[in-house]
């Protein structure tokens, strides 16, 4: 598990240069995330996905014998990307560091979704420990779970005992031989493929698997696991897990790079607690399906669903290509207490938190020229995420969603701010309590304001 920090001071250094200013911070991003991504995969890895500053790899096995030798090029994979890129100077004089914590067990993909579009969300006991790893991590650690260290080679690095004497921060150490992976496939026949001299085709999915940031990277090996998913042409069901701003600029034949932009959106970050008894799975599905309909009458898009950082997430953004409006704020809120309300009467789920934030976001697709996603990045996203962690079982906003949206300022309850990790400044932050009396005329309604006219406050007693 990657946790990158320096991306929001980095978006909002260039978020002031126009065009010029998101053209020169994708190349950034899309350098430092191919440098991380180009360690994982060179190292028999593969990314699972990416969550904005937030990459989950893993490393898969045949056998349980295979999992010692493994966990140490794993290990050595991490410290690799330390090397790398532990503090990554940008010509904008911000530095990108980043943050690993390891962990071995289990690992589950669960599908959800309809026959409008999927996600799938990784759960196992590996998701779990590594959220425990990373939770000990600080700049430039790298932490590994007491079960994952138990199978390290211990003698080939320094490490040193966390608080809880239990993980484990590795520093540098002799570094033994990773794997390697050779840049040509082999076809069922034995014939070596070089994939360098492949057959240029015009279809999306070939579009999505070609696409290059003009990053300076070795051409890696298309697996054979691809190579026969593309031969069942399931192009058709694989467009229903890309985001449908993404697969409209597809579909008009856009290059992907048009989607980088600074975008002004609100961002619904909603966290789950789940009842550990329930059955996930089902759970998952009945939750997304109200989520779905919800977000989709309201004009949202569900970019995100995920496990791997702060329990059940799901991360939904308003604004986007295709999907602007005027009153987006105003969407976004009273979606999220519809959401609310309707989720806190599921059995199986404890507790529904919801943070609402709105401004300039880096809008586009990031990572690898062989693994890219369509994320969104900046301070209004960690913001959102950081409200909904620190206010539970509340719909919470910051004073910028506050001051955009049309509803009537009785519905909001001013709430003591708190000291949330890696912001500054936040404002006044509120929560939104909705009034279903006077849902039909929320949008009808005066925008408070915090600057009345000077001279006749008095007419407006």
């Amino acid at each position: 598990f990657n946790l990158i920090s320096g991306f929001t001071a980095l978006c909002e250094k260039y978020s002031s240069n126009q065009q010029s200013g998101i053209d020169e911070l994708a190349r950034i991003l899309n350098n430092y995330l191919g440098e991380l991504v180009q360690e994982i995969i060179g190292s028999g890895g593969d990314v699972i996905k990416f969550a904005g500053d937030a990459i989950l790899s893993v490393w898969r096995i045949n056998e349980i014998g295979d999992l010692p030798a493994t966990v140490n090029n794993v290990v050595n994979c991490c410290l690799g990307i330390q090397e790398k890129c532990a503090d990554w100077n940008t010509e904008s004089g911000v530095s990108l560091t980043v943050k690993l914590g390891i962990s071995a067990g289990d690992f589950t993909l669960t599908f959800i979704g309809n026959d409008e579009c999927r996600y799938f969300v990784e759960m196992g006991s590996a998701i779990s420990e590594v959220n425990k790893a990373e939770s000990f991590c600080k700049s430039g650690y790298i932490v590994i779970s007491p079960k994952a260290w138990t199978l390290c080679k211990q003698t080939s690095y320094e490490y040193e005992l966390m608080e809880d004497n239990k993980h484990v921060r590795v520093g540098t150490s002799s570094r033994c031989q990773g794997v390697t992976i050779t840049l040509s496939t082999v076809t069922d026949d034995g014939e070596a493929i070089d994939e360098t001299s492949k057959d240029n085709n015009n279809t999306m999915l070939d579009r999505l698997l070609d696409y290059n940031f003009a990053l300076s990277l070795c051409i890696l090996p298309v697996r054979n696991v691809v190579k026969q998913v593309a031969n069942l042409h399931l192009e058709e069901k694989l467009k229903l897990f890309i985001t449908t701003p993404v697969l409209k600029k597809l579909s008009a034949g856009q290059p992907l790079e048009y989607l980088s932009e600074m975008r002004l959106v609100s961002v619904m970050f909603m966290n789950l607690i789940i009842d550990e008894e329930a059955d996930t799975a089902q759970l998952l599905q009945e939750v997304f399906e109200i989520i779905h309909m919800e977000i989709k009458s309201m004009g949202g898009c569900l970019n995100k669903v995920f496990l791997f950082d702060k329990g059940c997430t799901f991360l939904v953004i308003f604004g986007l290509p295709g999907f602007k409006h005027s009153n987006d704020s105003t969407r976004a809120l009273q979606c999220s207490t519809r959401v609310k309300k309707i989720l806190d009467s599921v059995t199986g789920v404890l507790h529904v938190s919801i943070g609402v934030t709105t401004g300039d976001t880096f809008c586009g697709v990031v990572g690898h020229k062989r693994r890219h996603e369509y994320s969104v990045i900046g301070r209004k996203v960690n913001m959102a995420a950081r409200l909904m962690m620190h206010y539970p079982d509340k719909v919470t906003c910051d004073d910028e969603t506050y001051k955009a949206t049309k509803i009537a300022s009785r519905n909001f309850e001013r709430l003591i701010t708190k000291r949330m990790k890696g912001l500054r400044n936040v404002g006044v932050i509120r929560e939104f309590r909705f009034n279903e009396d006077e849902e039909t005329g929320l949008e009808n309604t005066i925008p408070f304001s915090d600057f009345p006219i000077l001279g006749i406050r008095m007419f407006f007693m």
